[in-house]
């Protein structure tokens, strides 16, 4: 049954190359007709008539079973294309049925139909796969105006260069608070003694973040085309959602800050942490993605409670990413991490982002994982960091297997997976010498506090995944080492509910997810059921009897051993209770025989 769904399912998906035969043999046709009026031919054969209406079915029917799968919602543009569509097949088969019987006049007539109609059909399909518009739309002018970025006051020490997001290059002396003054013979004034406060940077939905959106999402998501019934071309849709519910999702004041995002349940921004090759994923996959440097830039904006109309602060050591442009090169982006505050001052610090090697990784090195079934590809398109994953032969990767093949590979390695691998304590110390890791996942392998030491320090770590293994309370120290860390699991792992709770008041700017949700709320309970209608109950008494008295069921074997009807020996799964007594029969078909006269049966029972 399986294999009749999906070939059902194959033949809805063969639409796009259905739909063209129609076209061309019903335009084909239409044209060998005219031609033949003008000069006084015979018409088209029967056979060709034929099948060009055959092939307007079968382009009807592949879509209108393709509009049963998932993502294509109801429009008015997808309703106008199915009616045309429906139609022009109509008038095929018509068109086909007056050549058959010679109706020359009127096979010629239903053929100007069915081209005709079948030209806004091909027009409304243009515009559900590309946009409302489509057409027309080299000829429009775009009145959105360009995107400039602000000039935004510098934190000292902290100055970056927009184009190469290097947090390395050097400092402009002019901008320091704290620069000496050759005037006074490089010597300090009295302002500079004081400590000086960085000066925030501010940035803003307008001039950031809907350029981002404009430039990724509403190609998809707009005016011309709101796949899943969402836009995020303006304030008012991204907060009304989709029809899969908000994108963003506010907390309510129970476990989060009433009017805080709740970024864990947030898809504006989950969706984009998905892996590429996810149907969930956004971007599609054959589309641009954002670059780490923006996706870290709309969970900052997020973070501040997204605001649409006000400025927010980014904070100390982050910087406004780069001008978001359609069709972007391929530079490879850092991406900057949650502020630290240090132990001593508790002041905020620039982390460390990943830097990418300026070299594409080995081929050699590539081949030898894919020939092991491990699934490697660049975290971004051109990206020479790499994302890989154990999972297909994780059952028998061991500590040695994993060194062999992950060496070669150690400097371009951005996020790591080898869960449910056998690797031990031992692969933790090549793990932790890769300069560009930002996500790792040790789930369910045999790792303990021992291994994860190796990990102290690590500069550009974001995600952490330990569940199932045996870590315990006494990581804190090792996870309170990690300046970049802000997402972390630890679900079905060896830690303690004290042990995590200071653990989260320890890393108040770290997500731990620990799969302990809190307890939830009862809204409402329902009552008991009352039947409040004048109909009678179910196999219950007549309006004005009483309910007959229901004798005591002594016991549930039979009574007799003899079936009363045939004379058999009892089987008692074929019994029905009478009167308070059970009476067992032969077969099923002796309580039948029995129902009918009951008083002559139990003439043949013992008293």
């Amino acid at each position: 049954m399986d294999f009749f769904a999906d070939l059902f399912a194959v033949f809805g998906r063969s639409h796009p190359l259905l739909l063209h035969m129609p076209i061309g043999m019903l335009v084909g046709l239409g044209f060998v007709e005219l031609i033949a009026v003008k000069r006084g031919h015979q018409p088209m054969a029967r056979l060709y008539v034929f099948i060009a209406a055959c092939t307007a079915v079968f382009a009807a029917a592949s879509g209108l079973v393709l509009h049963e799968e998932p993502g294509y919602e109801s429009s008015s543009v997808l309703e106008w294309h199915e009616w045309l569509g429906i139609a022009t097949a109509a008038f095929a088969c018509v068109c086909f049925a007056m050549r058959l019987v010679g109706a020359i006049k009127f096979y010629r007539i239903f053929l100007l139909l069915s081209v005709v109609v079948m030209i806004p059909a091909g027009h409304f399909g243009a515009e559900m796969t590309h946009g409302k518009g489509f057409l027309w739309e080299p000829f429009e002018t775009s009145d959105e105006p360009e995107y400039v970025p602000p000039v935004l006051p510098k934190i000292p020490g902290n100055e970056v260069d927009p184009e190469s997001e290097d947090p390395s290059d050097p400092v402009d002396s002019t901008d320091l608070t704290n620069a000496s003054d050759p005037e006074n013979g490089d010597k300090p004034t009295a302002e500079n003694d004081q400590p000086q406060i960085p000066e925030p940077i501010l940035a803003s939905y307008e001039e950031h973040i809907a350029p981002m959106f404009a430039a990724r999402c509403n190609k998809c998501h707009g005016e011309r085309k709101s796949k899943g019934d969402l836009r995020m071309d303006s304030a008012d849709a991204i907060l009304a959602g989709g029809e899969n519910g908000e994108i963003i999702v506010f907390g309510m004041g129970i476990d989060h800050p009433e009017g805080a995002v709740v970024i864990e349940e947030s898809e504006i921004y989950q969706r984009l942490l998905l892996p590429l090759d996810d149907d969930d994923h956004m971007p599609p996959e054959s589309k641009t993605q954002l670059t780490n440097s923006e996706i870290e830039f709309l969970r900052l904006w997020l973070e501040a409670g997204a605001p649409f109309e006000e400025p927010f602060e980014l904070g100390a050591g982050k910087q406004v990413p780069p001008p978001t442009v359609k069709d972007p090169p391929k530079p490879d982006k850092p991406k900057p991490n949650p502020e630290e505050a240090t132990s001593a001052a508790n002041q905020a610090t620039a982390v460390t982002p990943a830097v990418a090697p300026t070299e594409a990784a080995p081929q050699e090195a590539l081949l030898a994982l894919t020939n092991a079934l491990i699934h490697v590809q660049p975290v971004e398109p051109g990206s020479t960091m790499l994302w890989v994953d154990f999972a297909a032969p994780a059952a028998t990767i061991d500590d040695a297997q994993a060194h062999a093949l992950l060496q070669p590979l150690q400097g371009h390695i951005g996020e790591l997976s080898l869960a449910r691998t056998k690797i031990t304590d031992a692969s933790l110390s090549q793990i932790a010498a890769m300069p560009a890791l930002t996500r790792l996942d040790l789930r369910n392998t045999a790792i303990t506090n021992t291994g994860l030491a190796e990990l102290q320090g690590h500069q550009v770590l974001q995600q952490l995944v330990l569940s199932q293994t045996q870590v315990t309370d006494e990581a804190a120290a090792t996870l309170q080492s990690l300046p970049s860390l802000h997402r972390l699991w630890v679900w079905d792992a060896k830690m303690t509910a004290d042990g995590l709770a200071a653990l989260r008041n320890s890393l108040p700017h770290v997500h731990i997810d620990a799969g302990d949700l809190s307890n939830p709320e009862v809204l409402e309970t329902e009552g008991d059921l009352v039947f409040n209608g004048d109909a009678p109950l179910v196999d219950g008494p007549a309006d004005g009897e009483a309910a007959p008295a229901v004798a005591d069921v002594a016991s549930l074997t039979p009574i007799n051993t003899v079936c009363p009807v045939s004379g058999k020996p009892v089987d008692p799964k074929y019994s029905v209770v009478y009167e308070g007594r059970v009476i067992g029969f032969c077969c099923p078909n002796c309580p039948k025989t029995f129902w009918e006269n009951p008083e002559a049966c139990l003439a043949k029972l013992p008293k």
